[in-house]
């Protein structure tokens, strides 16, 4: 088992609102129901609920459609629509068995906490998990209950078996005494699937020539250069084709990324 991390080195969300509310199988139970009865439409979140057998938009219905977006398995469509996302449909409906496993693990560590957690304390108890949340600002109630949320997880997308499996053929952790580590194994897939899942293939690509990004992302579809005072942003969408709900996606990655900035200036600020 790997040794639990002390809290400092261990690069958590300290918000607990960043943890679904239910496990990883209800919302893929949940997702179904949706899937079921109204396809890839997309619709309010009202007419979502009321699928889901919630009669109102009320506190519990509004938890689960949170938690269905914290695993990726429904996007905002528009100003206030939904739809079942693509991930979701792999996993309900995938062309192998392998497919499905795969694209499970992606939606288990869609939440970057669950990703962080994954890296770090995967085969930890579930009281040292709880334990080093909560050093790293949650209340005990909430760390426990995002402990037990990522363990179950973890056992329903069989999360060891497969990031083992998926370090594979490639340069594999070595320990102190020369031998290879699992644990730092799995740490380095975990991380590199969590980072993949929870940008759901909108990566933001090095810098460089665009031949240099062509090689390193794929084919690139589009560049964009936004001025931002005396700083400029460079966009570049790869992959096969880009769609408009791209941008929406863009938007919503943006305003995390912009929150986590603030959150990481405050942490830096030096006590008064």
């Amino acid at each position: 088992m790997p040794a639990a991390q002390s809290s400092d080195s261990v690069p958590l969300d300290r918000s607990p609102r960043g943890v679904p509310r239910i496990t990883l199988k209800a919302a893929v139970d949940a997702v179904g129901k949706l899937f079921q009865g109204a396809r890839r439409a997309v619709v309010s979140r009202e007419a979502a609920v009321k699928v889901l057998g919630y009669k109102s938009l009320s506190g519990p219905a509004g938890g689960a459609l949170a938690a269905l977006s914290g695993y990726g398995l429904i996007s905002k469509k528009g100003a206030s629509g939904i739809a079942v996302s693509d991930l979701a449909i792999s996993i309900l409906h995938p062309v192998s068995a392998e497919q499905g496993a795969k694209d499970l693990v992606r939606a288990a560590l869609y939440p970057q906490i669950f990703a962080d957690l994954a890296a770090s304390h995967l085969e930890c108890a579930l009281e040292v998990i709880a334990s080093t949340l909560v050093q790293n600002g949650f209340s005990p109630d909430a760390g426990n209950h995002a402990a037990t949320i990522f363990k179950k997880n973890a056992i329903f997308a069989n999360l060891s078996s497969h990031l083992v499996e998926e370090g594979q053929g490639e340069s594999a952790a070595v320990g102190a005494d020369g031998t290879e580590n699992d644990a730092g194994r799995i740490e380095s897939d975990a991380r590199s699937l969590g980072k993949d899942a929870s940008s759901h293939n909108h990566k933001v690509s090095p810098s460089g020539s665009l031949e240099e990004l062509e090689a390193a992302a794929g084919r690139i579809l589009a560049v964009y250069k936004v001025p931002l005072g005396s700083n400029e942003a460079q966009i570049t969408f790869t992959g096969e084709r880009l769609e408009p709900d791209d941008f929406d996606a863009l938007i919503e990655y943006v305003a995390i990324f912009k929150k986590q900035f603030v959150r990481q200036q405050r942490t830096q600020l030096p006590e008064q």
